[in-house]
C-alpha cells in the first residue's frame, strides 16, 4: 500500500501495523501504530485549573507527538484462549510517541519494517 494510502486511513482513527516475530513460540508479537488526537478539555479553568492545566499540557503533547507506535509481545496461551491480558503476560510491552510520519517510518525501519508494508490492525489478529 503506498504511503497516502496508509496516512489518509490513520487519520480515520485506523490502526494499522505488523506481526513482530518473537523468537520464542511461546510468545506472539506485533507493532501497531494510530494516530491519536487532541482532546477538548471540559475542565472549567476557574473551577478546576488544576485539571484544565494538565488537560492542556495532555492536548499539546497529543499535538506535538501525534503517532503512536505500540510494540507488544503477549503469551501465546493467553491470546489464543481469548483471555484478557495482565501486565505479567506481556514480555515487551513499550510505547514510542513521535511527532511525524518520518520518525515513524525511521523507527520502523530500525525494526525491520516499511510502513509502505502495513496491514489494518483487522489483518494482524491482534489484542
Amino acid at each position: 500500500m503506498d504511503l497516502n494510502s496508509v496516512v489518509r486511513h490513520l487519520n480515520a482513527g485506523e490502526q494499522w501495523g505488523f506481526v513482530k516475530p518473537t523468537g520464542d513460540p511461546e510468545y506472539l508479537g506485533w507493532i501497531l501504530l494510530r494516530k491519536r488526537r487532541p482532546r477538548l478539555t471540559s475542565f472549567d479553568p476557574i473551577e478546576e485549573p488544576t485539571e484544565y492545566k494538565r488537560s492542556l499540557q495532555q492536548s499539546k503533547e497529543v499535538e506535538e507527538r501525534p503517532y503512536h507506535l505500540f510494540v507488544i509481545e503477549l503469551r501465546r496461551d493467553v491470546h489464543e484462549a481469548g483471555d484478557y491480558p495482565f501486565q505479567e503476560d506481556y514480555r515487551l510491552r513499550k510505547s514510542y510517541y513521535l511527532g511525524s510520519l518520518d520518525e515513524v517510518k525511521h523507527e520502523l525501519q530500525g525494526m525491520g519494517f516499511s510502513l509502505c508494508n502495513a496491514l489494518p490492525r483487522s489483518e494482524l489478529d491482534a489484542p
